[in-house]
C-alpha cells in the first residue's frame, strides 16, 4: 500500500515545487538548484525502488502506477529494460 501512496505524493511534490519556485523570488540560484537536486535525488531513489516493486505486480493498476512513477523521473524505459532483459 506504501508503495502506491508514494505516487500521488511523489506528483505533488514535484509539480508544487515547480510552482513554488516559480513564485518564490527570495530563493536564490543555488538555494533553487539544492531544492531541485534533493527532490531529484529523494524521486530518483523511493520512485524508482517503489516503482520496480509494483511492475512486478498482476495487478493493471499497480503496474500503471509503476509507468506513473518512471514517467515522472524520465526513466520510462526502466521497464522495458527490466522486465524484456533482465528477467531473460
Amino acid at each position: 500500500m506504501l508503495t502506491s501512496l508514494w505516487v500521488p505524493v511523489q506528483f505533488l511534490t514535484i509539480f508544487g515545487l515547480i510552482y513554488y519556485v516559480g513564485q518564490a523570488e527570495h530563493l536564490g540560484t543555488w538555494e533553487k538548484i539544492g531544492l531541485f537536486f534533493s527532490v531529484g535525488v529523494g524521486t530518483g531513489t523511493i520512485g524508482i525502488n517503489y516503482s520496480h516493486e509494483l511492475m512486478h505486480q498482476k495487478n493493471k493498476r499497480e503496474r500503471f502506477l509503476a509507468d506513473a512513477l518512471l514517467a515522472m523521473v524520465l526513466y520510462s524505459h526502466f521497464r522495458s529494460e527490466h522486465l524484456l532483459i533482465h528477467h531473460r
